[in-house]
């Protein structure tokens, strides 16, 4: 398949143009028309422009839209809703100034849904690769309750709270990994070429080698020499646990486990504590019931562990227990969020609440990954400083060894 630029106009007069995929440009062009364009020119793409359609719809599969990416959409889309753009005309012009092929078929073929009769929540379930559950069921209550520019704005938010708090974690794991990566290199540049040569240069001088330079030498070739299976050790156990990931009893005590591990499970737990505690506030605010709501925050969790909380909180609220209870219960939530929630309960001020627990909980993930890094930094400097000195020493060792004899 080749990918064909086209030029159209649409039956209110607009002109647009883009990019679609087909066997020939007759086959394009009756993709357009079924979609309610009326052509104006189609010819071939540069070569380079069908690379770039194909390898995207390669990757589609696996990979979704950024949260920037939802925010800045979120947010043009809710400023011409609320200049009184047609959601048809909004959608083409979105879809017209964006970078993304994908995304731009995506939402011509929404906006074709709307221009038959579909409302836009409707056509979007369609798409559940760029438009996640949670995104859906917010559009389609601001549609019942005509807030959809509102919606659009808290979903924008949400989405930029979700990226700031992802940037922030990339962000304080980048030093403590470029040292690391930068060590490693450095180490196995000596191992493997540094040390030998040294070897070779001392045994040609007739100096005997100590035992602790012949065990380095010794570690090594057997590296060489094994070299593809050191290789194939790690693919093979990285096959093996991804396999197993796709179990979900698997997944549920791989993720206990994480939550069990000292600093790194604190800051897992207090990650997906705040995005639930984000998510079930925004659901809430916008008039969902809370076991709508908490449906939704099962299926969109992310989290196996979160998931089967949410479910079993979701079976006592429905019983007649109280949201607190349940969630105590659970054993998976901090006593802070706990009082929140109570406060909320008891005042009818739930969202509110759940809105400060998710900037506290943010806040705290912030917080413990900049402390977390700043403690792991020494203990990895410390681990590189005694493998550098390791090494050290077997170069050394043979230069005093041989002085000593003088």
């Amino acid at each position: 398949m080749a990918a064909y630029a086209y030029r159209v106009w649409d039956a209110k007069g607009l002109f647009f143009e883009g990019l679609v995929e087909a066997e020939t440009a007759r086959d394009a062009a009756i993709i357009l028309q079924k979609q309610g364009f009326y052509i104006v020119k189609i010819k071939k793409s540069q070569r380079i422009a069908q690379l770039w359609l194909r390898m995207s719809k390669n990757f589609s599969g696996k990979q979704k839209i950024t949260s920037k990416q939802m925010a800045f959409f979120c947010r043009q889309l809710s400023t011409l809703v609320d200049a009184g753009v047609p959601l048809y005309s909004g959608l083409i012009l979105l879809a017209n100034q964006g970078n993304h092929p994908l995304l731009q078929q995506t939402l011509f073929q929404v906006a074709q849904k709307i221009h038959e009769g579909m409302s836009l929540s409707a056509a979007m379930k369609g798409h559940p690769k760029f438009f996640p559950k949670l995104f859906v069921h917010m559009v389609e209550a601001g549609e019942l309750g005509g807030v959809l520019d509102d919606v659009l704005s808290r979903l924008a938010t949400y989405y930029d709270k979700e990226y700031e708090t992802q940037r922030k974690v990339r962000m304080a794991m980048l030093y403590p990994l470029l040292v690391f990566v930068l060590a490693l290199g450095s180490i196995l540049f000596f191992l493997f070429f540094a040390l030998p040569s040294f070897a070779k240069v001392l045994t040609s001088l007739g100096i005997p080698l100590p035992e602790m330079t012949r065990l380095t030498l010794t570690t090594v070739e057997v590296v060489k020499k094994y070299g593809f299976l050191w290789v194939m050790l790690p693919v093979a156990a990285f096959i093996v646990v991804r396999k197993a990931s796709k179990n979900p009893r698997w997944e549920i005590e791989a993720e206990k486990f994480i939550f069990g591990l000292p600093l790194i499970g604190e800051l897992r737990r207090q990650a997906v504590v705040a995005r639930m505690s984000r998510m079930l506030s925004m659901l809430l605010s916008n008039g969902m019931h809370l076991m709508q709501s908490l449906h939704i925050v099962r299926q969109v969790s992310g989290n196996p562990v979160m998931a089967q909380a949410v479910q079993f909180i979701e079976e006592g609220v429905r019983k007649g227990q109280t949201l607190t209870e349940m969630m105590q219960i659970s054993g998976l939530f901090p006593p802070l969020l706990l009082q929140m929630i109570f406060v909320g309960e008891e005042s009818g001020n739930m969202d509110g609440l759940l809105a400060k627990a998710a900037d506290y909980y943010e806040t705290e993930v912030d917080y413990n990954t900049r402390r977390t890094m700043a403690l792991l930094e020494p203990l990895l400097l410390i681990f590189l400083a005694m493998v550098v000195g390791f090494l050290a020493v077997s170069m050394l060792l043979p230069m005093f060894e041989a002085i000593s004899k003088i």
